[in-house]
């Protein structure tokens, strides 16, 4: 039973790292990597692809870049893609820093800017120097395509769109939101933009339309949809719904709650909320004076963190229920954080390019869940939950007592730095029986601790205390059995406990059984399944559930019996179905 939920500590740890760039280093943008590190772009004065480890040591990347060169946006695939619009190439650097760029395909006007990574290996980009949109294979093969785009085509904002399909803004003379299939079909769509849009960036939504943000007049937050139906969400208007008249909607994500979140570098800056039905709340409390907000990105905390590179720079977070945070311990003097992401380890990572540029890292608490109990003894039950150390080895620990204040703790196991929920698990003993017991599950790691939600759960009074157990029972012939295991609104974490009794019905004229043995399965009754047999009864027995996935099972006891008079052996099967953690 859920009963209270425990406010997090909003401590994090801000570093940030220099030692590794080049004198006169300019960090452009910044990608999550599949090898475990993260890569950024140098567009300073010497060009550069740059990796940075989970420790933050640095190395940027020359050899292979043409003369001239100023690698721009990066797409992560098999290998780490990048555009390089100076040099009018496509580069590739391996996870061992071999860099290609490739130009065989692309016009003399290329000017190659957004990037991603398609299905089947291809990656694609947007030319507006070439007035384009382009797909180069793993091989490196470039093809181009212009078919379908509007005179004066200025192709921007690329992302892989819900649909299998890539989308794109076009900024050009005529404004545009086009899409492109895998076979280079090239459709613009303008029908619905304002008549002065100035689409800035694109996304795809949790609804399974594209979203993008206009900072044209009126502002406003479009939503577009697989077959091209424009929607804007304006300041004036229809769907005047939230937006000041004087906003400039600049970076648009996907929020974990749901809903699309956007940074508002208008007057005055905010953070603002549209849900996927188009209602805009922006929210200004929290942030600093002089705020610039930039860049946004979903954190693995279930928040949404921003950077802020305006007079008082900082990494800002903002909760779902709109409550900003904004943090500045750590960041170099002069910094100006500009773009964030999430890592796979659990980190967040962002670009400075103030006085000292520098790749920064922030460090944020664990994420906790806590979970179902289940029953051990009258006096003794095991308690769970999950735990996401975000890339900080992590200690653990279950809170309980008989009261909201708790009191009591059991330590659970430590986790290592890791960026995925864990399973944890402590058997708590000594309890007092036929009690309810208030317990909750705590995680630390260096930027802080943070508290699951308080649960509960009610120790038996015996054994067969019917307020925490349950009873499945059979007759055959003179026997009556029952068997004795948690409730099914109780959780197994790695061990079941039961009970089974055979006892004779007095006065039945039923043919008289002997036991012999009862077998427990866990699913279908095969030998695959077999997970114990009993050779006497009463019994009382524990299971291990360990290589089970989470969910429910079923619980087959098949009981056998021999007939003394006719020398033959009879079964009945009891079924149960069992939640396990």
């Amino acid at each position: 039973m859920l009963a209270a939920v425990a406010s997090p500590a909003h401590a994090i740890t801000i570093n940030e790292f220099s030692h590794g760039l080049s004198t006169g280093a300019n960090p452009f943008n910044i990608a999550a990597g599949t090898d475990g590190n993260v890569w950024f772009t140098d567009d300073g004065s010497t060009p550069a692809v740059g990796r940075i480890t989970s420790t933050g040591t640095i190395t940027e990347y020359t050899t292979g870049l043409a003369a001239g060169s100023s690698p721009y946006y990066l797409a992560v695939g098999s290998d780490v893609w990048f555009t390089d619009p100076e040099a009018g190439a496509i580069g590739r650097i391996t996870s061992s820093g071999t860099i290609t760029e490739y130009t065989t395909g692309l016009s003399s006007e290329s000017a190659p800017e957004d990037i991603v990574a398609g299905s089947g290996g291809d990656v694609w980009f947007t030319d507006p120097g070439g007035e384009a949109v382009g797909r180069i294979t793993s091989d490196g093969t470039i093809t181009e395509y212009t078919a379908g785009l509007n005179p004066g085509s200025e192709p921007t904002g690329l992302v892989a769109g819900p649909d299998g399909n890539l989308w794109f803004i076009d900024s050009g003379s005529q404004p545009a939101i086009g899409r492109i299939t895998p076979a280079g079909a090239i459709t613009e769509y303008t029908a619905g933009l304002n008549p002065d849009s100035q689409p800035t960036d694109l996304v795809a939504g949790p609804d399974g339309n594209l979203w993008f943000t206009d900072s044209g007049s009126p502002p406003a937050i479009g939503r577009v949809s697989p077959a091209g139906v424009i929607t804007e969400f304006s300041s004036t208007g229809e769907y005047s719904l939230g937006l000041s008249p004087y906003s400039q909607p600049y970076d648009i994500v996907a929020g974990p709650d749901g809903n699309l979140w956007f940074t508002d570098i208008g007057s005055p800056a905010a953070i603002g909320r549209i849900t996927p039905g188009g209602m805009v709340t922006e929210y200004t409390t929290g942030l600093n004076q002089g705020s610039e907000p930039t860049d946004l990105v979903a954190g693995p905390d279930g928040n949404v963190w921003f950077t802020d590179g305006g007079s008082a720079p900082a990494i800002g977070k903002i909760t779902p229920a709109g409550v900003i945070t904004e943090y500045t311990a750590g960041l170099n003097s002069g910094s100006a954080p500009y773009e964030i992401v999430s890592a796979p380890e659990g980190n967040l990572w962002f670009l400075d390019n103030g006085a000292t540029p520098a790749i920064g890292k922030v460090q944020l608490p664990p994420v906790v869940t806590t979970g179902a109990a289940s029953l051990v003894t009258t006096t003794s039950e095991t308690v769970s939950g999950t735990a996401n150390p975000l890339g900080a080895a992590t200690t653990t620990t279950f809170h309980y007592g008989t009261t909201t204040a708790l009191g009591s703790t059991a330590t659970a196991t430590p986790l290592a730095a890791t960026g995925t929920a864990q399973p944890v698990t402590a058997t708590l003993s000594g309890l007092p029986r036929d009690t309810t017991i208030y317990y909750q599950l705590t995680a630390t790691n260096t930027s802080g601790t943070t508290s699951g939600a308080t649960r509960t759960f009610t120790t038996g009074a015996t054994t067969g205390s019917r307020s925490h157990v349950r009873t499945i029972k059979a007759k055959l012939y003179n026997q009556r059995i029952t068997l004795t295991i948690p409730p099914l609104d109780a959780c197994a974490a790695k061990t079941l406990s039961a009970t089974l009794t055979s006892t004779r019905i007095p006065k039945s004229r039923a043919p008289k059984l002997r036991f012999k043995n009862a077998a427990f399965y866990i699913g279908k009754v095969s030998k695959r399944d077999h997970k114990r047999t009993l050779r006497h009864l009463p019994a009382n027995l524990t299971l291990s559930l360990g290589d089970l996935r989470s969910g429910l099972h079923t619980l087959a006891v098949v009981v056998s019996y021999s007939r003394s008079r006719h020398k033959k052996t009879v079964t009945k099967t009891l079924k149960a179905s069992l939640r396990v953690c």
